[in-house]
């Protein structure tokens, strides 16, 4: 396993470790069992031997489990084969079968819905159908049950009994830790530290050794992370009591309602099959709504078939899982930050006004990246951070907006345990002084049970539990009741 906070390099090796991209100095050197030793490895042979299993899994929705698997399987071992032929899919069902037996994954290979781990099964065949014989998985247990997380760990016990090594990339701290052979800690784009859990593992020496121990020591000793609530609802009564109008409400057509308060914190999670992805995308909007039956209700106005332009006007952010919304790679972080303040991409702005938005910037990444903040990198282009600063300064940007209902799908997904902690703090602070709602969807379930008020479970398109926060239902454990 490799472990490191945001941008320690994990991304960067990885890269091009994979064959995705070229190193600026030194060499690749690989170790094949069929081919020996290849020194100065090419990016062709890099590629050839070690595969990865990227965090946002691409996926054709639109097509079954075999026919995703057949778009990249022949499209790197056979580019000239062409998709319709019956005998090449017949070969491609065999094949999948034989390994879906072998390494024990549970699939339907005619399917054409599936649910998170169902995509990363797919994946696993398809990276087990070429002749890698490392295959890396980036952050595989984001949106994974328990359960499925030990499947996971099953599979991956498989492949390594067939010859393969498996890498896993991970920011969790859970009981996958002590499945790995070997942890790897990244800090400044080199390994510092190696632990070997069989030998024993402590979790807050890791973490010390992964954030360094004057920032480890720093938020171990905040008591805002292990409180949060009480903290909340003392603010709560030096405000003066809670607000108990209904900001927005929602209603999928098919099982899901909701309605929040002003100020209100609610976590949704649970299992995420297709039906949900396809509701979670349209309300972030990666789809549009109109049609699909979604009702949605804000501040008395039905903004169901309005644009997420209309509803940022509105006082509504919504943000998907995926870090290109909301961010321009080739922009300066503070150009990014700018553009939430004009209408059109037009930066002519003032000396003044330039100043102002630097300021107001800066503190906000102080209250992001404390511990990593440097004033000249506001001047960095977006392309040039790892994907977990990127999600950082995405955050930073949006939650200083003054709006009053924040939509997040997975916001943590690329964040390491620092990264969790701000954004707890700036989400209950904001919730009290703004009465600013938040609704999360999130596997996440460390950081829903910290920072949810209200905690949602679904399975599939339906909610089949609701518990608030001092209830004996509000755990992990009764999670895992309802969904396994």
């Amino acid at each position: 396993m490799l472990m490191g906070e945001n941008g320690s390099g994990k991304s960067t090796f990885v890269s091009i470790l994979s064959g995705i991209t070229n190193q600026d100095s030194g060499s690749v050197a690989i170790f094949s069992q069929n081919s020996g030793l290849i020194k100065n490895a090419t990016l062709k042979e890099r590629r050839k031997f070690i595969k990865l299993v990227p965090q946002n899994i691409p996926f054709v929705s639109s097509i079954s489990a075999l026919e995703n698997i057949m778009v990249d399987y022949h499209s790197a071992l056979t580019p000239n084969w062409f998709f319709g032929s019956f005998r090449g899919k017949r070969e491609v069902f065999s094949l999948s079968k034989k390994i879906i037996s072998e390494f024990g994954l549970s699939i339907d290979l005619n399917s054409y819905s599936f649910s998170f781990f169902e995509r990363l099964q797919i994946w696993i065949i398809r990276v087990l159908l070429t002749p890698a014989e490392v295959i890396i998985f980036d952050e595989p247990v984001i949106g994974l049950s328990r359960q499925e997380k030990n499947y996971f760990l099953s599979i991956c016990s498989n492949i390594v009994d067939n010859g393969r090594t498996v890498i896993i990339i991970s920011h969790s701290f859970d009981e996958i830790l002590r499945n790995m052979d070997v942890i790897h800690i990244f800090r400044k784009g080199r390994i510092s530290k190696t632990y070997f859990p069989s030998e024993g593992l402590n979790i807050n020496d890791l973490k010390s050794s992964i954030f360094g121990k004057d920032t480890f020591k720093k938020y171990l000793a905040d008591p805002r992370f292990f409180s949060l609530q009480l903290v909340k609802d003392t603010l709560v009564l030096e405000k003066g009591g809670r607000d108990q109008e209904v900001i927005f409400s929602l209603d999928s057509g098919s099982g899901i309602k909701l309605e929040i308060k002003k100020g209100e914190i609610i976590g949704i999670t649970g299992v995420f099959n297709q039906d949900f992805f396809s509701f979670v995308d349209t309300l972030t909007g990666k789809t549009w709504t109109k049609n699909r039956g979604i009702k949605m209700i804000f501040n008395n106005e039905d903004v169901s078939n309005l644009s997420k332009q209309d509803w940022f006007k509105r006082g509504i952010i919504v943000v998907p899982s995926h870090q290109e919304a909301g961010m321009f790679f080739n922009f300066s972080c503070l150009k990014n930050f700018s553009v939430y303040f004009r209408d059109q991409l037009n930066f002519f702005f003032t000396q003044g006004q330039l100043r102002n938005l630097e300021d107001r910037f800066i503190k906000c990444l102080n209250q992001f990246m404390p511990f990593f903040f440097d004033k000249n990198f506001i001047h960095r282009k977006i392309y040039t951070f790892s994907f977990g600063n990127r999600q950082r300064l995405l955050l930073a940007t949006i939650l200083n907006q003054p709006k009053k209902l924040f939509i997040l799908d997975n916001p943590t997904a690329n964040l390491d345990w620092v990264g969790s902690i701000n954004l707890i703090q700036a989400v209950v602070t904001k919730s009290v002084s703004d009465n600013t709602a938040f609704v999360f969807f999130s596997s996440d379930r460390d950081f829903l049970l910290t920072v949810s008020e209200i905690l949602v479970v679904v399975d599939g398109s339906k909610i089949v539990g609701i518990s608030s926060r001092g209830s004996i239902n509000f755990s992990s454990e009764w999670i895992d009741s309802l969904v396994n």
